[in-house]
C-alpha cells in the first residue's frame, strides 16, 4: 500500500502485535499523525480494540496471520509492513535491496551476506524475518549501500514487488498448514523474483533439481523475468577443518553468497576471510558440548524431514542417536526413516503427532533402537543413556516445535542448558 493511500486513512488497525506490529505502529504514528491507529492481537486482549474491522480504512496484517481469516469485503483494506516498505521505495532505493528466501538456510545465508558486505566496506542494513522489521529503517535507507532482507513465504505471499537481487536457497515441503498446497507455497516464495524487471538478478543453486517438486522441476517453469545465476556449492576449504559449515547442504546454500560476490565484484579474498571466522547462528548444527565422551549437537532449527536428513548425513558414521518429533504438518518421513535405518542409530522420539508417526513407521520396519520421551529433561537423559561413547547425539527433530515448545529457539536453548548442567 502506497503512502498516498495511507494518508487518506482515518482509522488504521495493526492486526498482530509482535515485533513487526510494534514497528509498524511506531512508523505509522510518526508519519501519519492524523490517523487513529489501534491494535488487535489475540494474545493481548488488554490492549486490543473491540471495534468492528469494517470500521477501519486500513488493516496492517502481521506475517503470522493468514488473510483467509478476513472476509472478502475487507481484502482491499489489507496490507503488511513488507508491502508498505516495497510499495514506497524509489527505484534507486530498490536497487539497494538484496532479498533472501527459501525453505531452509535463509537466516545463515543472510548473515553471511551481511558480514561479507561489511568486510568489503559497505554500509549495510539487515532486516525482515531476520534482523529488524523493515519499516524500522525505511527513513534511513538512503544512507546505506545495501539492505539485506530475509523474507519468509508469509511475508512474500501477497507481495507484488521484488528486490533488485533475489536469492532463493532451496524449496522443500513445509508450511502446508498455511499455504495448503506445495504449489501455493512455491508461488508465495516465487514472488521474491517474479516481479523483477530487466537488470535485476536472481541467484539460486545449480543443484535446484534436488529439491524442487515436479510442478517446478525445471528453471523454465520458474518463469524468472530477470538475469538468472546458478551457483555452485562453496568449497569446503573456505571454512576451518572442524566447522559445521562444511556440511554439504550448508555449502550449497552458501555458494549463493559466492555468486553474489562475483556479481558485486567483491574480491574472493574478502569472502574467504569472512568464512574462516564465520560463527553462524544458534540452533543450526551448533556444537553444544562433549560430556562423558558424547558429542552433543543442537540443530533445533531443523523443522522439516529434509533438514534432519541433511544433518544426519553430515554427522555421518559418528551418529549415535537422533532426537525427533514435534508437530506433524503432513510430512513424508520415508527418507528420514531410510537414513535412520542405514545409520543404525538410536532414535529418541518426543511424544507428539510427528513422533507417533515416526515411531509407527520405524516399528513397521522392525527397528528396535527406539525410546519414547515426553519432556526435554527426559530427552537429555535418554541422550546420555543410549548414545555410545565416542558418538554424537543430534537434536534434529524434523518437525516444528509447536505443542511441546514455544518455538525452536526455546527448544534448542533448553537442550543446551540441560546438557551443560550435567
Amino acid at each position: 500500500m502506497q503512502f498516498r493511500q495511507l494518508e487518506s486513512a482515518k482509522r488504521i488497525l495493526i492486526y498482530g502485535y509482535g515485533a513487526e506490529g510494534q514497528a509498524s505502529q511506531k512508523f505509522l504514528k510518526h508519519r501519519f499523525i492524523r490517523a487513529d491507529i489501534e491494535i488487535f492481537d489475540d494474545s493481548k486482549p488488554e490492549i486490543s480494540t473491540t471495534r468492528d474491522l469494517a470500521e477501519f480504512d486500513v488493516i496492517v496484517v502481521g506475517p503470522g496471520i493468514s488473510r483467509e481469516r478476513f472476509s472478502v469485503q475487507l481484502h482491499d483494506k489489507l496490507t503488511s509492513q513488507v508491502e508498505i516498505f516495497f510499495h514506497n521505495l524509489t527505484e534507486v532505493q530498490r536497487q539497494k535491496i538484496i532479498g533472501v528466501t527459501g525453505t531452509k538456510g535463509k537466516s545463515t545465508t543472510t548473515k553471511l551476506i551481511a558480514e561479507v558486505l561489511a568486510n568489503a566496506g559497505k554500509k549495510i542494513l539487515i532486516g525482515g524475518n531476520f534482523g529488524v522489521p523493515v519499516l524500522s529503517f525505511f527513513d534511513t535507507l538512503n544512507a546505506y549501500d545495501f539492505a539485506v532482507l530475509e523474507l519468509s513465504s508469509y511475508q512474500l505471499e501477497n507481495l507484488d514487488s521484488s528486490p533488485h537481487i533475489a536469492i532463493f536457497t532451496n524449496f522443500y515441503n513445509d508450511h502446508l498448514d498455511r499455504h495448503h498446497t506445495l504449489e501455493a507455497y512455491f508461488e508465495a516464495k516465487s514472488h521474491i523474483f517474479s516481479h523483477e524487471i530487466e537488470g535485476d538478478i536472481t541467484i539460486t543453486s545449480a543443484h535446484y533439481q534436488s529439491f524442487l517438486p515436479p510442478f517446478a522441476d525445471t528453471i523454465e517453469q520458474w518463469n524468472i523475468p530477470s538475469k538468472l545465476i546458478l551457483a555452485k556449492s562453496l568449497p569446503a576449504e573456505y571454512f576451518p577443518q572442524s566447522s559445521m559449515f562444511r556440511a554439504p547442504h550448508l555449502l550449497q546454500n552458501l555458494g549463493l553468497v559466492q555468486a553474489l560476490c562475483i556479481e558485486l565484484e567483491i574480491p574472493e579474498s574478502i569472502l574467504k576471510k569472512t568464512t574462516m571466522t564465520f560463527a553462524g547462528l544458534e540452533h543450526r548444527l551448533e556444537y553444544v558440548d562433549t560430556k562423558f565422551g558424547i558429542v552433543f549437537i543442537n540443530d533445533a532449527n531443523a523443522t522439516t524431514p529434509d533438514a534432519s536428513v541433511a544433518a544426519m548425513q553430515f554427522v555421518g558414521d559418528k551418529l549415535g542417536s537422533v532426537i525427533v518429533g514435534g508437530l506433524d504438518r503432513g510430512y513424508d518421513f520415508s527418507q528420514m526413516i531410510d537414513v535412520i535405518i542405514a545409520k543404525k542409530c538410536w532414535v529418541i522420539v518426543l511424544k507428539s503427532t510427528a513422533g507417533d508417526k515416526i515411531m509407527s513407521l520405524l516399528a513397521e520396519k522392525k527397528y528396535a533402537k527406539l525410546q519414547m520421551v515426553y519432556t526435554m529433561p527426559e530427552i537429555v537423559s535418554a541422550g546420555f543413556e543410549v548414545t555410545p561413547r565416542g558418538k554424537t547425539c543430534l537434536l534434529s527433530m524434523g518437525s516444528p516445535s509447536y505443542g511441546s515448545f514455544k518455538n525452536f529457539e526455546e527448544k534448542g536453548t533448553l537442550f543446551k542448558q540441560l546438557i551443560r548442567q550435567r
